[in-house]
């Protein structure tokens, strides 16, 4: 059996194959498909599958089969289909420039009109990274602003202002004694100075001079490294008799007191007693040997010293 269809198979050399495929193609290009007009010059409109229309006149006896559900298909038609017009595309303004639509940013894309009137020019895509999420420059406080990304690559957030007063002079509160630093406004609105430190010593306990009397007050040290305690007053010391000075004398003999000062009343045993009330008061003492025979308190013999003492502090 395979010996009979090898020899039928043999039949079929390479022109017979080629007569074969004309037939074929002939048969598909004047199949009877209702898609273009019958001979006699009719004029159809006809339109592809991706848009493409044209006027075809059809100069057969036979109605066209148009193949067009693809470019390749539809291509080898225009070009091979035999006894045909094609006439000037379904538009008038095919091969005309025109312009696609714009994109988010109105950029656009040029192409042509086809034949069925559609431009070729698509809308061009939006810029890398458009509408993307973005932070602004930050300002002199590290703080920022949030936006997106532009048609020209920038970030629609501009640099927030810096806070209120930022920069401006300021002064910071005073110490204890008054003195202050000066600065500048923060971004959280204090002061950059601090406040400044006591003086030295500022506060510390601290003692007078003395008066004569080795008087003292106490007190503490001032802002200026000043004691605040005073020098008492001299006039506050104790009056007390102070020696002044000692003559030797020779005077009659008699009874006379062993010690007698010549402010005081009988006899006396100190010079420096409460009598001393007045500053300056002169107090005269006489001192004499002692001898037997006064009663009382009373000596006899020679007074041998004059001492002179003043009342003062």
């Amino acid at each position: 059996m395979f010996k009979h269809i090898k020899k039928y198979l043999q039949i079929f050399t390479p022109p017979v194959f080629a007569l074969i495929a004309i037939l074929f193609a002939t048969a598909i290009v004047y199949a009877a498909v209702s898609t273009s007009a019958t001979g006699g010059g009719a004029v159809t409109q006809f339109t592809t599958n991706w848009g493409d229309c044209r006027n075809i006149q059809n100069n057969n006896g036979q109605t066209f089969f148009v193949p067009a559900n693809s470019q390749g298909e539809w291509d080898a038609f225009l070009s091979n289909a035999p006894n045909k017009v094609l006439s000037s595309c379904c538009t008038t303004n095919s091969g005309q420039a025109c312009t696609s639509g714009a994109n988010a940013c109105g950029q656009t894309n040029t192409g042509t009109y086809s034949c069925s009137g559609v431009c070729s020019a698509s809308t061009p895509a939006n810029p890398a990274n458009y509408g993307n999420a973005c932070t602004s420059s930050a300002n002199a406080c590290g703080q920022t602003n949030n936006g997106t990304i532009q048609c020209d690559g920038s970030c629609s957030a501009g640099v927030p202002t810096n806070p209120v007063g930022y920069g401006n002079a300021c002064t910071s509160p005073a110490n204890a004694c008054g003195q202050t630093n000066n600065g500048t406004i923060q971004c959280d609105g204090s002061c950059s100075a601090g406040v400044p430190t006591n003086p030295v010593g500022y506060g510390n306990a601290c003692t007078s001079s003395a008066n004569i009397c080795g008087q003292t007050n106490s007190g503490t040290i001032q802002c200026n490294g000043s004691c605040s305690a005073t020098q008492p007053a001299d006039s506050s010391c104790p009056a007390t008799y102070q020696l002044q000075n000692t003559t030797t004398i020779n005077g009659a003999t008699g009874c006379h007191y062993e010690y007698e000062c010549s402010n005081q009343t009988g006899f006396a045993t100190s010079p420096q007693g409460s009598s001393c009330s007045t500053i300056g008061d002169i107090v005269t003492c006489y001192f004499n040997d002692s001898a037997s025979g006064c009663s009382g308190g009373k000596v006899q013999g020679f007074f041998r010293d004059k001492e002179t003492y003043m009342c003062s502090y």
